[in-house]
């Protein structure tokens, strides 16, 4: 099963259809469905033979529907997408990793390969002609080689050392097409025009040098114009999704899922598994809505793209980032929002946003209301902060 299949599988579970519905449309049979449960579920407990909950032994084999979840004292089962993903995977890797050959080949081949490759001077591909009856190809030994199997080191090779390789660059683009399914651009006007009193929010990131590891996270509302700044220490996946758990965490589950019902954003390396954010942690339910504007795109983004003018008034570009912190966003923030927008009649985006939501949310994330004479769209707000 693929990370496809096992979101349509949480959602089915969850959805409480049956095992004989979702095996026609996942075109898989029973005993897959099980074995896919079983070993890619979040065991809460002790399982043994004496004590298991007598319900798991048949459809859907987890507690994710189980109406007395909270009350059960038997050991419990949870399939949930994100961590199924994760084992599946780990899996997968773990198999695939190290070597098929036992001790004793890797001892005849490291002395032959030190006979001729390292005394007599012979390449690979003359030793492997010199010895038809090994059977491994000639990447595979470069591959050993570089990871020390043998007592050779490229050093000994004449060639591996003169050929000048590459420069490897980050791509800038992501290579999980699958996570676009039913969250494509065109997919997100549809939703928003069945929903249009929700607010979307779209998500970027900005960045100082190339050999910075820290970026500055940006949320922006639309309709509201509020833009919120956090500072990521690495411009990671993981940093992304660690943000948004912080906000969720500070701010309480429910009005979180009020602030941010749809989330719009680009098709960054970084934003590669922010449709896992969809699901809730716990039970698998979906929360929330993920979508990814067209590549090469920034009028998808438009509001978020034109409101880093702003950032870019405290962080000049092309300067280093690595030297602000959380403090520094928190500044970032009340500043930009603080100014008075024509196209919200001249409210800020402050004073929409404590109207729309709970003041007390903005509170406890450190956001404030800035008097017009306090605001300084200078780089130098950010160097007196560290001078006091």
């Amino acid at each position: 099963m693929n990370d496809i299949d096992r979101e349509k599988l949480v959602y089915m579970i969850n959805t409480k259809s049956k095992i004989n519905e979702i095996c026609s449309e996942l075109g898989i049979c029973r005993q897959t469905i099980r074995r896919e449960i079983l070993k890619n579920s979040v065991i809460r407990g002790a399982f043994n033979s004496y004590e298991k909950c007598p319900l798991l032994v048949n459809f859907p084999y987890c507690c994710n529907t189980c109406e007395a979840y909270k009350k059960c004292h038997y050991p419990k089962r949870n399939y949930l997408f994100s961590k199924a993903s994760k084992l599946s995977g780990d899996r997968f890797s773990k198999a695939h990793s190290g070597t098929r050959l036992s001790e004793e080949e890797i001892q005849l081949l490291d002395n032959l390969l030190w006979d001729e490759v390292k005394e007599k001077g012979h390449s690979i591909h003359m030793f492997l002609v010199n010895h038809p009856e090994i059977k491994i190809c000639e990447k595979t030994i470069y591959n050993l080689i570089d990871k020390n199997i043998f007592r050779i080191r490229n050093i000994d090779l004449r060639l591996k050392v003169k050929r000048k390789y590459k420069k490897k660059y980050y791509r800038t683009d992501s290579k999980k097409p699958e996570h676009l399914l039913n969250r494509t651009y065109e997919d997100f006007l549809d939703y928003i025009a069945k929903n249009p009193d929700l607010i979307p929010v779209e998500i970027d990131t900005v960045h100082g040098k190339r050999t910075d590891k820290k970026c500055l996270l940006t949320l922006t509302f639309r309709k509201i114009r509020f833009q919120m700044v956090f500072v990521l220490k690495e411009c990671t996946s993981v940093q992304v999704l660690h943000t948004l758990r912080y906000i969720q965490y500070t701010i309480g589950y429910e009005e979180f899922d009020k602030m941010f019902p749809i989330i719009l954003a680009d098709n960054g390396p970084e934003f590669d598994d922010l449709w896992m954010f969809e699901f809730d942690r716990e039970d698998g339910e979906q929360k929330r809505r993920v979508f990814y504007a067209r590549p090469y795109r920034s009028g998808d983004k438009g509001l978020c793209e034109n409101n880093h003018r702003l950032v870019r008034y405290l962080t000049e570009k092309g300067v280093s980032l690595d030297s602000l912190d959380f403090e520094d966003s928190k500044i970032i923030t009340n500043q930009i929002n603080g100014i008075p927008k024509k196209s919200i009649s001249d409210f800020t985006p402050y004073e929409l946003i404590i109207l729309k939501f709970k003041k007390a949310s903005m509170d406890k994330l450190g956001f404030k209301e800035m008097k017009p004479n306090d605001i300084i769209l200078k780089t130098n707000v950010l160097t007196k902060k560290k001078t006091k």
